[in-house]
């Protein structure tokens, strides 16, 4: 699996370049930006409230975001301009070796790149908001991924099993080629339905990712009424309350911010 990883790792660097930092790197220069501004909207006007040589203005930091937007822009057009749909995470660190890993991985990024929430952790209680009926078509989904799952695992023993028993195959037998070619068949056979369950459980979690996404789309929202928060305006403040939130949940304090929040 190692090696797998490795090169997934060495696909996503390719396909996505610096786009999770860059990413990161934005919502830090808006936090310093926003913080500035406020700064110095409250300074008196006059020549003694001048900053220090080298301080950094808020203009000089818009200028900054401005350039890193064309960046992140062309980074985009660039992604796009490939085609296809994603197949593995921008955070190489969500990497895994296998497909079916790196399709849950793209799930489980896409509300942490929009919104700054953490999947594993706010999933089981977006969820809890979510009634029978909204989480059906995730459950069948979900079904899907486990049947196919267990369905591969049986095929792939079943042609291990088939090769294993071509070695113990009595010498009396051996006479009889056919029956060492019926086992051979047997296990390309099993491998075959083996992969095939695999790509169906592949296919059936990217369905339940792209549902996963739009429950966060539309019902994030709902997680934020049970803490008695409201979602801010604009995207760059709502990812600053879902870090303070998750800091609350994992630690007990919201004062923890992430490296990319800590410009406050």
């Amino acid at each position: 699996v190692a090696p797998l990883k490795r090169r997934n790792i060495a696909r996503s660097k390719e396909l996505y370049g610096p786009l999770f930092s860059k990413r990161l790197e934005y919502l830090k220069l808006y936090r310093e930006e926003r913080k500035l501004a406020k700064a110095e909207a409250a300074a008196p006007p006059g020549p003694g409230t001048l900053a220090p040589v080298g301080t950094p203005k808020a203009k000089d930091v818009r200028k900054q975001l401005s350039d890193l937007k064309r960046e992140i822009q062309a980074l985009h057009e660039k992604i796009e301009a490939k085609g296809g749909s994603q197949s593995l995470p921008s955070d190489v660190n969500r990497v895994t070796g296998t497909a079916l890993g790196n399709t849950l991985a793209v799930a489980e990024e896409y509300p942490f790149d929009r919104y700054g929430m953490d999947a594993v952790l706010f999933w089981p209680r977006l969820r809890a908001e979510l009634d029978e009926q909204t989480l059906l078509p995730l459950d069948s989904a979900k079904g899907v991924v486990d049947g196919m799952l267990n369905f591969s695992l049986l095929a792939y023993v079943a042609a291990i099993e088939s090769i294993v028993v071509i070695f113990f195959i009595p010498v009396a037998l051996r006479g009889e080629p056919w029956r060492v070619w019926a086992l051979v068949g047997c296990a390309v056979v099993a491998f075959i339905v083996g992969y095939a369950a695999y790509r169906s459980a592949v296919g059936a979690a990217a369905s339940m990712g792209s549902l996963m996404r739009t429950y966060f789309d539309y019902h994030r929202d709902k997680v934020l009424a049970k803490f008695s928060l409201k979602r801010p305006d604009t995207l760059e403040d709502e990812k600053i309350v879902w870090y303070k939130l998750g800091a609350f949940l994992r630690r007990g304090e919201s004062f923890y911010f992430p490296e990319e929040a800590e410009a406050e």
